[in-house]
C-alpha cells in the first residue's frame, strides 16, 4: 500500500454492544473523504481486518447526512457482557481498533468545497420548548452534573437512565441474596437533587425500579419525608415481569430459534421493555417522580413530550422524533463531551468536569442539545454524531417498543456554542411485539490475574500460563481449550503483532466458564500460586489484583405482543 494513512487521521468512531453484537460508528472529519471511505472501508474490509477477533459477518449501513457509517458486528463479543471472557466484553475498545486500520490516503480535501452550517442559534424552534435534561447514563453514573442541572433550574425534566441488561442481571443476584432489587444508588441520586429539583419545580423520570418497584416507590416516600418534602407526588409503574407468559406460551429464543421451556429450571427472570404511555399516565396524574422497572431508554425522554404536547400514541413521526431525541441523550455525558476526549484528535475542556446534556424540545420535535453554560466538557456535531450512531444497528430501522426510528435523513447542525440543532429524525409504526430479555443462570467465571516485568516478561507469561493449563488439566479435570489466556499489553483486545522482546510489562489473564463454583475457584488459586511456584520476576499486590470468582446470569431475548404486558400506575404522596 502506498503512502498509507490510518483511519485515525480523517475518521473518529464511537463503539457499543447489543447482546452478541458489536456495533462501531465511523464518522468523517470531513465529508469530502466520504467516497474515499465508502470505496476502502468495505464491510469485507473490515472483517479481513478484524480477523479472529469477531466470529460472524460484517454489515455496513451509510449515513451520507451526517458523514458517517455504521458497521454491525455479529458474534462479536465472545456471548454478550454477562458471559464473556474476554477484557473488552462491551466491545467498546473496538472503536479504537477499527481507527489504526490503514488505507491509502485520500486526495487533498479542498476547504473552500467544505460548507460549514450554521443556524441563528434557536431561531428553527417553535416558542414553546419542553427541556430534558440528562441524569445518567447508568446507575452509578456521577451524581455532581445531574445536581448541577437539578439546582439550576434550567429543565424542566431530569431523567436518569438506570437500567441495561447488565444491571438487571446484577439486581436479579441483589434479589436472590436477599438485597434490594431495585437501582443499587436510587437513594443517593434523590438525596442529591429531589430538594433543587422539588422547589424548581423539576419532574424526575428514572427507570430505577428493576425488580422491585414497590420498594423503589417505598424508598422515595421515606427520603422525602427525611429531608422535609411533603405533598411529593410520587408515581410507579408495575408490570413488566412476563415470566408466568413466557414459559406458558413458549416464544422462541431470539437468538438460539429454541423455546423458552430449552432453559428449564435455569430461567430466572423475563422483563419486557416498557414503553412512554404509563409513563405519560403518571405524569397526567400529578406524578413529580416517575419510577420504573425495564422502561426504554428512550421511552423515558419521549414520555414528557407526549404529555406536554399531546402527542398521540400513533403519531408515528412525532413519536420517532421523540424516540431518537431520547437516543441521543440516553448515555447523558457521551453526547457532552464523555468518552468523545482523543489526545491529539479530539480535545474536551473541562474533561473531568462535564456538564451532561440538555435537549430542549419543540412541539413538532425540533430539538437542540446543549448544556448547562459554564461546565465542562463539549457539545458539537462530532459529539453528536458519534453518539447518534452508537447502537443503533441499522439506522433505518432502529426499533423500539413504542415505533421505528430512522436517522437516514437526520442533519446535525452546530447553533451556537455547545448548542447542535437536530433535525430530520423520522418515524414509522411500532412492530406487533415487545421485546423481552430472558435472565438464565449459566454457573460461574473464574478469573486469575499476575503481572511480569522486565526483559523476557512476555515469554515468562507464557511459561506461567502453561504451568495452570498443566495443572488445571491434571488436578481438576478442567481442559485448557475452554480457557482463555490473554497477555495484556500484547494480545488482549486485539493481535497487535507488537515485537515482545521489546515488551518490559505484561500482565497474564486467565479466565473460564464453569458449572460449579469450586472449578471457577481452582482456577484463581491456580494462579494466586505462581509467585512461589512459577516463572521469576512476578509482580503481584493485594487479593484483589489477582482477580475474583462470580456468579453469571446470562441474557437472551424474545418477542411477544404487546398485549401480553400489563402495566399498572400507582401514586402515594410523601
Amino acid at each position: 500500500m502506498s503512502n498509507p494513512i490510518r483511519l485515525r487521521e480523517i475518521c473518529h468512531a464511537r463503539a457499543g454492544d447489543k447482546g452478541n453484537t458489536a456495533n462501531v460508528g465511523l464518522v468523517l472529519y470531513d465529508p469530502q473523504h466520504y467516497d474515499w471511505i465508502a470505496q476502502h472501508v468495505t464491510a469485507d474490509a473490515v472483517r479481513d481486518y478484524l480477523g479472529d477477533t469477531i466470529k460472524g459477518k460484517v454489515e455496513r449501513y451509510a449515513l451520507p447526512k451526517i458523514g458517517a457509517f455504521n458497521f454491525v458486528l455479529h458474534d462479536a463479543l465472545g456471548g454478550g457482557v454477562t458471559r464473556a471472557l474476554k477484557v473488552d466484553g462491551h466491545g467498546k475498545g473496538l472503536s479504537a481498533i477499527l481507527l489504526d486500520m490503514e488505507i491509502p490516503a485520500p486526495p487533498p480535501a479542498d476547504p473552500s468545497k467544505t460548507p460549514r452550517k450554521t443556524t441563528d442559534a434557536g431561531a428553527l424552534l417553535s416558542t414553546k420548548t419542553i427541556r430534558l435534561g440528562g441524569g445518567s447514563a447508568y446507575e452509578a453514573d456521577r451524581l455532581e452534573a445531574a445536581a448541577e442541572l437539578a439546582k439550576s433550574g434550567a429543565v424542566d425534566y431530569l431523567v436518569f437512565d438506570c437500567l441495561s441488561e447488565k444491571t438487571l442481571i446484577e439486581c436479579t443476584l441483589r434479589q436472590r441474596r436477599g438485597m434490594p432489587a431495585y437501582d443499587a444508588f436510587l437513594e443517593p441520586k434523590l438525596r442529591r437533587v429531589l430538594p433543587d429539583a422539588n422547589a424548581n419545580g423539576i419532574k424526575i423520570i428514572a427507570n430505577a425500579g428493576a425488580l422491585d418497584v414497590d420498594g423503589a416507590a417505598d424508598a422515595t416516600v421515606a427520603i422525602c419525608r427525611e429531608l422535609g418534602l411533603s405533598g411529593v407526588k410520587i408515581g410507579w409503574v408495575r408490570g413488566g415481569d412476563v415470566r408466568d407468559y413466557v414459559l406458558r406460551e413458549n416464544p422462541a429464543i431470539t437468538e438460539t430459534g429454541r423455546p423458552v421451556s430449552s432453559l428449564g429450571d435455569a430461567l430466572v427472570c423475563a422483563h419486557a421493555y416498557g414503553g412512554a404511555a404509563p409513563i405519560v399516565e403518571a405524569l397526567a396524574r400529578g406524578a413529580s417522580v416517575v419510577l420504573t422497572s425495564r422502561a426504554g431508554d428512550s421511552a423515558q425522554y419521549l414520555a414528557p413530550l407526549m404529555h406536554a404536547f399531546g402527542w398521540a400514541v400513533d403519531d408515528w413521526h412525532r413519536i420517532g422524533k421523540g424516540l431518537g431525541i431520547g437516543h441521543l441523550m440516553e448515555c447523558a455525558g457521551q453526547i457532552s463531551g464523555g468518552y468523545f476526549a482523543d489526545p491529539g484528535h479530539k480535545t474536551v475542556p473541562g474533561l473531568a468536569d462535564i456538564g451532561f446534556p440538555i435537549a430542549e424540545v419543540d412541539a413538532e420535535g425540533e430539538a437542540v442539545i446543549t448544556k448547562l453554560p459554564g461546565t465542562g466538557g463539549l457539545v458539537d456535531e462530532r459529539t453528536c454524531k458519534e453518539h447518534l450512531v452508537y447502537e443503533i444497528a441499522d439506522p433505518a430501522q432502529y426499533i423500539h417498543g413504542d415505533g421505528i426510528v430512522d436517522f437516514t435523513e437526520t442533519e446535525l447542525i452546530q447553533d451556537g456554542p455547545d448548542r447542535v440543532r437536530v433535525s430530520g429524525i423520522r418515524g414509522r409504526p411500532r412492530t406487533d411485539t415487545v421485546k423481552v430479555v430472558l435472565g438464565v443462570r449459566e454457573g460461574f467465571v473464574g478469573l486469575g490475574r499476575i503481572m511480569y516485568g522486565g526483559t523476557g516478561a512476555y515469554e515468562r507469561a507464557r511459561l506461567a500460563a502453561d504451568v495452570v493449563a498443566t495443572r488445571l488439566r491434571a488436578h481438576y479435570d478442567i481442559d485448557p481449550a475452554g480457557l482463555r489466556f490473554d497477555y495484556v499489553g500484547v494480545n488482549a483486545l486485539f493481535p497487535w503483532a507488537v515485537d515482545t522482546s521489546r515488551v518490559k510489562e505484561v500482565e497474564l489473564r486467565v479466565a473460564g466458564a464453569f458449572s460449579t463454583r469450586a472449578k471457577a475457584e481452582a482456577l484463581l488459586y491456580e494462579v494466586s500460586t505462581l509467585p512461589c511456584n512459577g516463572p521469576a520476576g512476578a509482580s503481584w499486590g493485594r487479593p484483589l489484583d489477582q482477580g475474583g470468582v462470580e456468579e453469571v446470569v446470562g441474557f437472551y431475548s424474545t418477542l411477544i405482543p404487546h398485549s401480553a404486558v400489563h402495566y399498572e400506575v400507582c401514586i402515594a404522596k410523601s
